[in-house]
């Protein structure tokens, strides 16, 4: 899951502009999937009710072996500038970078793209020919309408298996019959009014296709939040404890505040705070010195409609030392 966020020691701002050398960042968007891919949109969630665009139903896959059909394990993507091969600004389905756009750096920059034939559909599990809130949405790569290994699972609802990955050999649900989701299309909130999905732009399966944001629809991209990491500084003589302190901002650069962000040293939970108005979360006054004196992480576990990030920060550095 991306998780990123931005660590700096507000109250020594100007010994951390010295320590610049010493910062860590975490790379550009889209280097890792999103948290709120697969993710059911809540009745409390700050977009609803919000219009969308049409994208239509169409997903492409990057044919590795050339055998004409889309395997577990190759890249589903929807093809946004409809140019055919995976290029900037397309969206990524499936595998760890789900939710995730293709960046200028990615590695598959290029590849030709192939039309995937999978349609949507749904594990209708309790029978009531609805799709209910807890019932996973998937794309049937073979069109054979029903649970099977090449399958791609675009929500939560399958038992073992997030949204982003294939359904595996010898599923406990496999073979189970699958109804088409006929309402269902791909479809985004045009963020930037320039009537084209990009960056920044929500991307979601609109499941009733009412061409709003509604409860029960499903997030496949989310806001990019990025981060810049800086060491822990003893702000005090030796045995004063360190202060924490992280900075969330989206990619645009625009702080987030309200935002919960957690601290930890290795895999002990250290403290939590809410980000404030310039995205600057604090806390740590009563924390061990020898906890996060080789170096802590700050998460933020993301929330619509911003994607989840974490950052490290390095070990103790006491004031005067570089």
């Amino acid at each position: 899951m991306l998780r990123r966020s931005v660590l700096y020691l507000v109250t020594l701002s100007l010994l951390m502009a010295s320590l610049a050398g010493a910062a860590v960042a975490a790379g550009p968007p889209g280097e890792e999937g999103c948290s709120l891919f697969g993710m059911r949109v809540g009745a409390t969630d700050g977009d609803l009710n919000s219009f969308v665009d049409f994208l239509g139903d169409e997903t492409w896959f990057v044919d590795h072996d050339l055998d004409g059909a889309r395997d577990a394990g190759e890249d589903v993507l929807l093809d946004l500038d409809q140019d055919n091969q995976v290029s900037p600004g397309d969206l990524r389905l499936s595998g760890a970078m789900a939710g995730s756009w293709v960046g200028q750096g990615d590695a598959d920059l290029g590849q030709e793209l192939d039309r995937a034939d999978g349609e949507l559909h749904y594990l209708d599990a309790d029978g009531d020919g609805h799709l209910d809130h807890d019932e996973g949405v998937l794309l049937d790569m073979d069109q054979d309408a029903t649970l099977s290994t090449p399958d791609l699972v675009l929500s939560d609802g399958i038992p073992g298996v997030a949204a982003g990955e294939s359904i595996p050999p010898g599923h406990g649900s496999e073979g189970a019959s699958l109804e088409e989701l006929w309402s269902g299309a791909f479809s985004f909130i045009d963020a930037d009014g320039d009537g084209w999905p990009s960056l920044g732009d929500t991307v979601l399966l609109d499941v009733q296709g009412d061409w709003v944001v509604s409860v029960g629809d499903v997030r496949l991209s989310g806001t990019p939040t990025d981060l810049t990491a800086a060491p822990v500084v003893q702000a005090a003589p030796a045995g004063a404890t360190p202060h924490l302190t992280a900075e969330l901002t989206a990619e645009t650069g625009e702080p987030l505040s309200g935002r919960l962000v957690l601290f930890f040293a290795q895999d002990t939970f250290l403290c939590s705070a809410l980000t404030d108005a310039q995205g600057v979360a604090r806390c740590g006054d009563t924390l061990d010195l020898a906890l996060a004196g080789n170096g802590y992480t700050a998460i933020f576990q993301g929330g619509p409609p911003y994607c989840g990030s974490s950052g490290t920060a390095p070990g103790l550095l006491a004031l005067g030392t570089s």
